[in-house]
């Protein structure tokens, strides 16, 4: 992905509204505006290597109802300080609410250690507070990050995600977000937890939501279970549709069927070009499955985030972003 396209997908993380956008449902990605003027020219300096991998057809999905094994629910419980909580009973005994059936919320008595389990937003998040005891622990105590990336895969598979969907590099590695735990205790700085975050691709492109679906696992000196935390909606596709090629996505922007990132800077005296510089395919997310604000019915459909260089008819520059739709309706 091109860096700067990469950098605006990252900072558009949720989804406000979807909108019929002439014969195309264009969705609104979250802090975009319509992009008012016209008039304009549109280049096309997309790479080569770009317009190969753009897809002629796509699915759109929607939700499905699913709940996380029990056995793999028990199997995390018991590696945490819930050890012996019975998982099944839990189960049981939210059944008989009315109020939040089917949701496991079990917490210490002081609150600082929590096991919440919800089902219909693909939730799991166990937490078990920071490391205990005085001791300061050997240099090696805290697992490597290759033990603990490991790890979470294993935890996630073992509640039935598929961890194919999970995003991946370049060179074909999981893309991790790591962090490290330096604490200091008697003067004696230590290592105190290792965590990685992974994020979740659709069809293999990345998501734009309000809360991306992540499996996020932090462990501590003796690989102590610190934090797990599962954000994954189940789905299914629902239909697949042709995608137009990355020509009629252009024409279309030219036709005023897009819209701008709202952080966009343009220049002072308007904008006479539009050069486009990398396309992507991103799925748009609804925020929430009990939600319909973000969606007028839930789907979650692909659409082009294109990084362009924007030029006044004076030779001023200023880069940004936009979001066209892709999707043909015949």
């Amino acid at each position: 992905m091109n860096r700067s396209l990469a950098k605006l997908a990252g900072s558009l993380l949720c989804v406000l509204a979807m909108m019929d956008a002439s014969a195309n449902n264009l969705l609104i990605p979250y802090q975009t505006v319509p992009l008012t003027v016209s008039g304009y020219e549109i280049v096309n300096r997309i790479p080569a290597s770009s317009q190969r991998r753009w897809p002629e057809k796509l699915p759109i999905f929607k939700r499905k109802s699913s709940e996380f094994p029990v056995a793999g629910l028990q199997a995390l419980l018991d590696q945490s300080g819930f050890a012996g909580t019975n998982v099944a009973a839990l189960f049981q005994r939210a059944a008989h609410r009315d109020e939040d059936r089917g949701i496991i919320n079990v917490r210490t008595p002081d609150g600082m250690e929590y096991f919440v389990v919800n089902a219909l937003q693909g939730r799991v998040l166990l937490y078990c507070g920071t490391e205990r005891g005085g001791e300061i622990p050997p240099p090696d105590a805290v697992p490597a990050l290759a033990t603990v990336r490991e790890r979470a895969v294993r935890l996630a598979e073992m509640l039935g995600v598929p961890t194919a969907e999970l995003e991946l590099k370049a060179d074909g590695s999981i893309r991790m977000v790591v962090m490290e735990d330096d604490q200091i205790r008697r003067g004696i700085k230590h290592k105190a937890s290792r965590s990685v975050t992974m994020s979740r691709t659709i069809a293999g492109y990345p998501i734009l939501s309000q809360d991306d679906d992540k499996i996020q696992l932090q462990l501590g000196v003796d690989g102590r279970l610190l934090k797990f935390d599962l954000k994954w909606s189940f789905i299914e596709p629902l239909r697949t549709n042709h995608v137009l090629r990355v020509s009629k996505v252009l024409d279309a922007i030219k036709q005023g069927n897009v819209v701008a990132d709202i952080l966009n800077e343009y220049p002072a005296d308007g904008i006479a070009r539009i050069e486009i510089k990398d396309i992507q395919v991103l799925y748009v997310v609804p925020d929430s499955p009990s939600s319909q604000t973000a969606s007028t019915n839930g789907e979650m459909r692909p659409v082009a985030s294109l990084y362009a260089v924007f030029k006044s008819k004076t030779g001023e520059r200023t880069e940004g972003g936009l979001f066209a739709p892709i999707l043909d309706s015949k």
